[in-house]
Formats: structure tokens, C-alpha cells, sequence
């Protein structure tokens, strides 16, 4: 029948939100209940039994017996009416009860209930869902127990009810979870308590590479790592002794052997009394997250240790200008420590006081969403230090997003140092402009012409000078070949034309020393000029070839001027020369009968004589050697004038030399009562001119010895380092005479001048004159210094050579000054006299040189030239022979060389020049033609004895 209208208000309230939540009624179990029924009307002896389900509009019927079951209106429900009023759920005759009065199932309508009996179905929270009942068209009776039984059955439809639905979630779950498991990317598992596997999801096989199999344990099934297993273990004891799920982070090992990260949350199942019954896992591959989580760590842990090493100070404000990070160079740089710095106002601790405003304006201005006018930018701004002092700093500003808003970040930078050296380097190149501009006008102003080229031999510099010396102005950049050939650069001769590498230029370029190399320069159209050339070669401090620049000085006129010295010089040399031969003319022309007259007057000592006529022959004597000191003083200075005079350069003692002075002239001085003492406590042997050493020592001996009246004379030696392989010679002499005053001491070495002294004992002037000028001419000095009445120091300083061999003693060096015994003394009884044989053309010197021998014990035998003395030679055995050189057929030079020829002993025989000339140039003469001796006319007796002294003794 129709179904009738759904009533205002529910009869059953919940009922249909109850059997929706179960899935009633298309999903009871209606072969259980239909069971249930039949059980119910077996019980109750009634012949049918029903399950309805009540909502609030319709009566459902689930299972039953006897009855052919279907939905019905709540309204007309007998259930309904005994849910509602329990007294009615037993009812023996429905007829007679006014409820059911008109009711469909009573009247027929539907059925004809008489007997009628219900237990509510009850779900296991409360709530009703509908009954069980049993009915019969026959009044009946159901006794209590039945009555409880009906209950019991009601009871257990309810849990076959709540069983049926629990079956049907887990069904759902269990499709859900595995429709889940195996479309995850994480592998899932179920797995007992004791770590049994019960379901792992395939998952595992491209997570980690292994088959998902059931019934292993956890910690194999995904190859935990052993140092992490107890890492997961823990957490599997959280979950099981708490009940809540747990996240653990551990290592696993895949198939490739490959390490992977694995992130688990582990969730208990549990039973009604909260009992683990399961334990369900999801475990996710997170190895790139936790592998970048570590690179992010790693990469912190390096700009943490960038900030805390870093050289700049690096610091961090907020908002409101609070320091929140300071590092140890912001430390060091500013003077506050970190704990000192954090949390102060920045502008308290390194902005100066002025600048503070300013700051704390711009500050605000960034609050406020200002322009931010410095961020990302380098600036120079002025800081502060603790101690209040100011310093440059530089200012890279950046800001970052903070959990607390905006940071301001800047890396300062003390450029104290910079700023000093930018300074510095300012300063320089401000001194460099100005020394290049001075150069620059140096280089235009000056007369000296200045080229310059780089490194390529380009010109690059051609100042004023040089325009004006070459007749044009040149470009820098011109090629030193071009320059060569177009202004005829020439030879010092005026005629070679100079090669490219012959261009001093070029020859500094290569690194070759160029200094006052002359060169002419003959532009067209001009007159040649000379120039002398410097130059050098320029490299920059590293070594770097830059180039070369040489000077050009102009020295036409200058060469002009000196040609026209050298014309002058050349003019006086030759009348100085004119004069010296002439004198050595007159010399030799006056030694002659100079000679003829000392040798009359020594032989006349030799006689017995009268005492008157003894002092007449010692005035004679006295006179004679007075004037050939004047005549040797007057040829001497001529010569040292025109430095004709040849120093020698031989090994020789100064010492030996200043005792030869001495021992010379302590018997002069002891006539006059004083003594002549050498002051000489070492010795060295040095190379020089000992005979001219020898002729100055001798005259300022011999000045000093005849200006003292009373005392001494001390001749002193002394030696010191002078560098460069050289000693200083000091050769003094000090004398206890009258002195001299300053006006006598300014003219002392002038010719023919002297002193008061002089004037009172008497001499020429020239001994001082020459000695001076001979010490000079070896590069030496004359010292004096005087007082009056304290005598006179007279010091000859001079560098001379180290020697490097000792000579050997020679009979001049060891004999000097002593006078041989006559040939014939200490000579055995009956021993031949020596012959001698003189060859001169004068008949005086002839004369008085065989009686001069004849007295020394010599046979003499003379000739009057050169051939004859030849001949005499070839004839007879000499034992020394005497050449004068100036003969009329045979030079005595010629004659030395024929002697020399000769064969046999004769060629052997001694030779010795005896001549009146005392030319340096008639000595090389000799000695070339083998003589081994020199005297110069007039010759003593004490000279003739030496000779014939070595002749013997040879």
C-alpha cells in the first residue's frame, strides 16, 4: 500500500542520521538477522519474528520470518509506539488496546496482529535504531524468561548490526591503505610490536632498491644503519609505551651499496582498551633535503666563520639603529667588545658626535619606507673609536629581511692607511708634475741639447738646444737612422760619416758607456758643429729597457780656443826647449874645462903644499863646485818647467834612500857641530824615482844643515795607507834653525827667491824651486811649516806603489856615500894594476882623468876618438874603458856599438860614458849601444876609484 505522509515531527529522533552512519538499512546483515528471527519466533512460539529499522519517516524491515518484509510509514509503526512507550511492547490482544485503535497492521489493512511482543535494538553507544519483535493473528502470552530472551536477541542484532559496519570500514580502510601504499612515493609498513613485517609497500623497491617481502624484521627489511638502529629503536619504544606516534631520522643502506637518508613517523594501532595491536610507519627519502640541510650548515658554519676571521669590521643594526651583531674586527677597529657592543645604539659607539643627527635622521628616514640613498653602494664616511679618536672609514651597506623586521648590515673598513697613502701618492705626483714641469723648462732652457728615444730607438725628447744645433725641429717618434742621415752626423775628423751603430744614440741604446765622445754635426746650410757627447742607457726599477738619452754639448768654439792653447803651448814648448838645449849646450860646453879646472885643483891636493897654498886650493875648489851646483840647479828647473825631466819607476827602499842622505851629509854637519839623526823604525819597499827622491831629500837636508846654527837635523820616515794598492810616503825633515816668518813663507818656493836666511848664508834661490816642482811632477806635495826662532819643518808627501818583489842589495844602494880605497890598496902583493882607456878629444880631460887614475893606481891609456879607441881595444886587454861622446870621426855611442861587435873577450870589455852632456835622451843612447856606467863631467877622484873598485871586483 502507498506509504503514508512523513509526519511533522520525527518519531524517532536521530534514527535516520544513526542507520546512515551504520549503512542501514541496504547494508545490514540481513542473512544473520533472518537467522536471528527465526531463533526469536522458535523462542516466543509466534509464527513470525521482524528487525525493523526506524528513522524518522520509515520502518524498514531487515530480516524476518513468516513475513514477507518491506519498508513501511513510521507513522503506522507498532515498533515506533513501543519505542516510545515501553508498556506497550508486550500487548496479548491488540484489539483491546486503544493505541493501536485503527491501526493498519491491527485492522487488517496491512495484517491482523492480536498478539504482539518487541525488545529495543540498542547500538553499543546508545543509541536506538529500531526492534525486535514478534507477532501472531491469535491472542497470546510470553512468560518473563521469554520476555529477557527477546531482549537478549534484540541485543545481539544490535552487535551483528555494528559488526556488519565494522566489517565494511575495515574492508574500506584496507583498500584505502593499500589504493594509498602503492600509489606512494613513501615506503609504508605495518609491522607487530616485536618488529615482525606484516605489509611494506612496493614503494621500497625504488626507494631502496629491495623486494617489499612480508614477515622479515624492520630493521633488516630497510637495512637500517648500525649506528643509527638504536636511534629508531627508541622511537619504536616511544610509540609503544606512550601510545602516540613518534618521527625518527636515521640512515639506510640502498642495493648499490649508496647511503640514503630516511625520515619515519611511526603511528600506533590500538584495540578498545588501548592496547598496541600494530604499528603502522611511513618512511620518506629525504637524503637531498638532509644532504642541502648540511651543505646549508656547512655554508652558515663558513660565512659564521668568514664573519668571525674577516678583516673588515662587519656589524648589524635593526630598525632602530640597536647593534645585533658585531664581530671581532669591528672590535679591534673600534675598541668595544662584542658583549659591550650588542644591544647599544650604533651611533652612541662609532659615530662622531657631529655626524650623529645626520645619522639618526637617515635612520628614520629608512623606518618611515624612505629612499635608502647608500644601500648597496661604497662609501667614505668618518667613524669613531672608543678613545673618542676619528678615523676613515669605508661603508658597504646591504639590509635583509629579519624574523624582527628589516637589518641594516655594513662591512667597514679602516682606510686609514689608503687615505694616508692616497695622500702620499697625491703629494707625489703633484712633485712629479712639478719636477716634470722644472725638467721640462730645464731641458728648454739650457744650453746643452738633450735627445732622447724609447726602448724601439724612437725619439721622443729634442729639446731647444738640440733644435737649434741641428738647424730643425724634430717630431718625437723619428727613427735614429733617419736622424743620422739627415743632419750628416760625422766622425770627430769632420769627413766619416758616422755608421747608424756608430750614433752615440744608438751606442747608450745598446749599453754601451758613452762619455765625451765627440761628433760633428753638419746640417745643410749650416756650418758644421762639434759637439761632445754623454749618454746612458734608462731602465725602470724592475730592469726594464725604457731607453736611452744622451747630452749634446757644443764645443766648436771651446775646441777652437783650444787649438789655439795647443798652438800657444806648442810655441812656448819650443822656446822652452830652444832654451833647454841651449842651456845643455852651454852646460856641456861649460862642464868642459869645469872639469879640467876641479880636476887640476883635486890633483893639486893631492901635492904636498904649504898651508896658505892648501887654503887657496880649497877656495878654488869651493868655488868650482858652487858654480856646478848652479849650473846642474839651472839645467834641472828648465827641464821640470817643461816637464821634460823622465821619472824613473824602479823597486827601491825609502829608507835606504834617507840613510844614503844622512851618511852623505853628517860629516858637513858635524864641522859645524851638529848631528844629522834618521828616524826610521819601519821600511817598505815602493816603486818610484829614488834618484829624484834622493836630489830632495838631499837639498832640504842640506838647506836645513846650513840654516842651523846649533842642534839638530832629524830626518824621519813614516808610511800609511793610502787605498787602492797605494802608500803614503812622508819623508819630513825638522831643523832647530832661526825659522822663517809668514811674508818669507809665501815666496819660499818661487825661483832665485830667498829668505833672510838665504840672503845672510848665501845660494842661488833654486834648490827649493826645484824640489817643489819635482815632488809635483810625481804627484806629491811640499809642506812647510815654521816659526821664527823655532826652526823649520819641511815634510814631502807622496803616494806611491806598493813593490811587489824585495831587490836585491846593489854595490850603489849598499856603499852609497863611502869612498873606495885606491885600486891598488888590499890588493895582493905583485897583482896587475887595472888598465884603463879614455877616449876623448880634449887634451885637458885627457890630462887630468889619466892623472886622476894614474893616482888612484890605474895603467891608463889614452886616444883622441872613437875609431882609435876601437882599435886600442881590438890590440890590447882593458880593463875598463871611458868614452867621452862628442868626437870628431867616432861618436863615443858609435864607438860603444863596434866595441860591443868585436869578438871574443874584447866585446866583453867594460864600458862607461864620461861626458859632458846630461841629456836623458844621450843616456838611452849609450845603454843601447851596451855601456854599462854614466858619468857626468867634471868627475872626482872618488868617482874614479868607485869604478875601479866594480872593475876589479868584476
Amino acid at each position: 500500500m502507498p506509504l503514508s505522509p512523513v509526519p511533522s515531527a520525527p518519531l524517532v529522533p536521530g534514527g535516520a542520521d544513526l542507520l546512515k552512519a551504520h549503512g542501514l538499512p541496504e547494508h545490514a546483515p540481513v542473512e544473520q538477522l533472518q537467522a536471528l528471527t527465526r531463533v526469536a519466533a522458535a523462542l516466543c512460539g509466534t509464527p513470525v519474528a521482524v528487525v525493523n529499522l526506524l528513522d524518522e519517516n520509515f520502518q524498514h524491515q531487515v530480516g524476518e520470518v513468516g513475513f514477507a518484509g518491506r519498508s513501511t510509514d513510521v507513522a503506522d509503526s507498532m515498533c515506533a509506539v513501543g519505542l516510545r512507550r515501553p508498556g506497550l511492547r508486550h500487548i496479548p490482544d491488540a484489539t483491546q488496546e486503544p493505541a493501536f485503535a485503527g491501526n493498519p497492521w491491527v485492522d487488517g489493512r496491512i495484517a491482523d496482529i492480536r498478539f504482539y511482543a518487541s525488545a529495543p535494538i540498542v547500538l553499543t553507544g546508545g543509541g536506538v535504531i529500531g526492534s525486535l519483535c514478534v507477532f501472531a493473528d491469535e491472542p497470546g502470552y510470553l512468560r518473563p524468561a521469554q520476555l529477557d530472551a527477546l531482549a537478549d536477541l534484540a541485543r545481539q542484532a544490535a552487535v551483528l548490526i555494528e559488526q556488519a559496519h565494522q566489517a565494511r570500514e575495515s574492508a574500506g580502510q584496507a583498500a584505502l591503505f593499500r589504493l594509498v601504499a602503492e600509489g606512494s612515493a613513501d615506503v609504508l609498513c605495518r609491522h607487530s610490536p616485536d618488529g615482525t613485517v606484516h605489509y611494506v609497500s612496493p614503494s621500497l623497491r625504488n626507494v631502496l632498491g629491495h623486494e617489499p617481502v612480508a614477515g622479515g624484521r624492520v630493521a633488516d627489511l630497510l637495512r637500517i644503519e648500525p649506528d643509527d638502529l638504536p636511534d629508531v629503536q627508541d622511537a619504536a619504544r616511544r610509540v609503544l609505551a606512550g601510545g602516540r606516534s613518534s618521527a625518527v631520522l636515521f640512515r639506510a643502506r640502498h642495493a648499490d651499496r649508496s647511503v640514503r637518508w630516511l625520515e619515519a613517523r611511526l603511528a600506533p594501532i590500538l584495540d578498545d582498551h588501548g592496547t598496541v595491536l600494530e604499528v603502522h610507519s611511513a618512511a620518506r627519502d629525504v637524503t637531498e633535503r638532509v644532504r642541502a640541510a648540511q651543505e646549508l650548515a656547512q655554508v652558515a658554519e663558513q660565512a659564521a666563520g668568514l664573519v668571525e676571521t674577516c678583516a673588515d669590521a662587519l656589524v648589524s643594526v635593526d630598525e632602530h639603529d640597536t647593534v645585533v651583531d658585531w664581530n671581532p674586527a669591528a672590535a679591534a677597529t673600534f675598541g668595544w667588545s662584542r658583549e659591550e657592543a650588542i644591544g647599544r645604539d650604533l651611533s652612541d659607539l662609532i659615530v662622531p658626535a657631529e655626524l650623529r643627527p645626520q645619522h639618526r635622521a637617515g635612520m628614520a628616514r629608512l623606518r618611515e619606507g624612505g629612499e635608502a640613498r647608500i644601500l648597496g653602494q661604497q662609501v667614505q664616511v668618518t667613524g669613531q673609536r672608543r678613545d673618542g679618536s676619528q678615523l676613515p672609514v669605508e661603508l658597504t651597506l646591504w639590509r635583509s629581511r629579519g624574523r624582527d623586521g628589516w637589518r641594516y648590515n655594513a662591512f667597514l673598513r679602516d682606510v686609514t692607511d689608503r687615505v694616508a697613502g692616497e695622500a702620499a701618492l697625491s703629494a707625489a705626483r703633484d712633485d712629479a708634475e712639478r719636477r716634470a714641469a722644472l725638467t721640462t723648462a730645464i731641458l728648454q732652457t739650457i744650453d746643452v741639447g738633450v735627445v732622447a728615444c724609447d726602448a724601439q730607438g724612437r725619439l721622443t725628447a729634442f729639446n731647444r738646444a738640440a733644435h737649434q744645433l741641428h738647424g730643425r725641429t724634430e717630431e718625437p717618434g723619428v727613427d735614429p737612422a733617419e736622424w743620422a742621415a739627415r743632419h750628416d752626423l760625422r766622425a770627430e775628423d769632420g769627413e766619416t760619416v758616422l755608421a747608424v751603430d756608430q750614433v752615440p744614440l744608438n751606442r747608450a741604446l745598446a749599453g754601451e758607456e758613452v762619455r765625451d765622445v765627440p761628433m760633428v754635426i753638419a746640417p745643410e746650410g749650416m756650418a758644421p758643429r762639434t759637439v761632445s757627447v754623454d749618454g746612458r742607457v734608462m731602465h725602470d726599477s724592475g730592469g726594464r729597457l725604457l731607453g736611452a738619452v744622451v747630452a749634446l754639448k757644443d764645443v766648436t768654439q771651446a775646441r777652437a780656443h783650444a787649438q789655439e792653447l795647443t798652438e800657444a803651448r806648442d810655441l812656448a814648448l819650443a822656446s822652452t826647449r830652444a832654451k833647454t838645449a841651449f842651456l845643455a849646450a852651454a852646460s856641456h860646453e861649460i862642464r868642459t874645462p869645469l872639469n879640467g879646472v876641479l880636476g887640476t885643483v883635486e890633483l893639486l891636493e893631492l901635492e904636498p903644499l904649504t898651508a896658505r897654498q892648501a887654503e887657496y886650493v880649497a877656495v878654488a875648489r869651493r868655488s868650482g863646485e858652487a858654480l856646478l851646483r848652479l849650473l846642474n840647479d839651472v839645467l834641472d828647473l828648465s827641464k821640470a818647467e817643461t816637464t821634460a825631466v823622465d821619472l824613473a819607476s824602479e823597486d827601491f827602499s825609502p829608507a835606504a834612500v834617507a840613510r844614503d842622505v844622512t851618511a852623505a851629509m853628517t860629516p858637513v854637519a858635524a864641522r859645524k857641530g851638529l848631528s844629522v839623526v834618521l828616524d826610521a823604525p819601519t821600511d817598505q819597499l815602493l816603486v818610484g824615482d829614488p834618484g829624484r827622491l834622493r836630489q830632495v831629500l838631499m837639498n832640504l837636508v842640506g838647506n836645513a844643515v846650513k840654516f842651523t846654527a846649533h842642534g839638530q837635523v832629524v830626518v824621519a820616515v813614516e808610511f800609511s795607507a793610502a787605498g787602492a794598492g797605494l802608500v803614503q810616503l812622508r819623508l819630513s825633515v825638522r831643523d832647530t834653525g832661526a825659522g822663517m816668518c809668514a811674508e818669507e813663507l809665501a815666496g819660499l818656493f818661487q825661483p832665485f827667491s830667498q829668505g833672510a836666511q838665504g840672503q845672510r848664508y848665501g845660494g842661488t834661490g833654486l834648490g827649493l824651486a826645484l824640489s817643489q816642482q819635482l815632488v809635483e811632477l810625481m804627484g806629491g806635495r811640499v809642506d812647510v811649516q815654521s816659526t821664527p826662532g823655532s826652526g823649520s819643518l819641511f815634510v814631502v808627501v807622496v803616494d806611491l806603489p806598493l813593490a811587489r818583489t824585495v831587490p836585491a842589495p846593489t854595490a850603489e844602494t849598499s856603499a852609497a856615500g863611502a869612498v873606495p880605497p885606491p885600486a891598488d890598496e888590499g890588493r895582493p902583493g905583485g897583482a896587475r894594476p887595472p888598465r884603463v882607456l879614455i877616449a876623448d878629444d880634449s887634451e885637458v880631460n885627457l890630462m887630468v882623468a889619466a892623472a886622476l887614475l894614474g893616482s888612484a893606481g890605474a895603467e891608463v891609456v889614452t886616444v883622441e876618438d872613437g875609431d882609435e879607441a876601437v882599435a886600442a881595444v881590438q890590440r890590447e886587454r882593458f880593463d875598463l874603458v871611458l868614452l867621452d861622446n862628442q868626437m870628431p870621426r867616432m861618436s863615443g855611442v858609435e864607438a860603444a856599438s863596434a866595441i860591443r861587435a868585436l869578438p871574443g873577450p874584447a866585446g866583453a870589455t867594460r864600458l862607461v860614458a864620461l861626458t859632458a852632456s846630461t841629456g836623458e835622451d844621450q843616456r838611452a843612447a849609450f845603454a843601447a849601444a851596451g855601456v854599462q856606467g854614466f858619468l857626468t863631467k867634471p868627475v872626482r877622484l872618488a868617482d874614479f876609484r868607485r869604478l875601479l873598485a866594480e872593475a876589479t871586483a868584476d
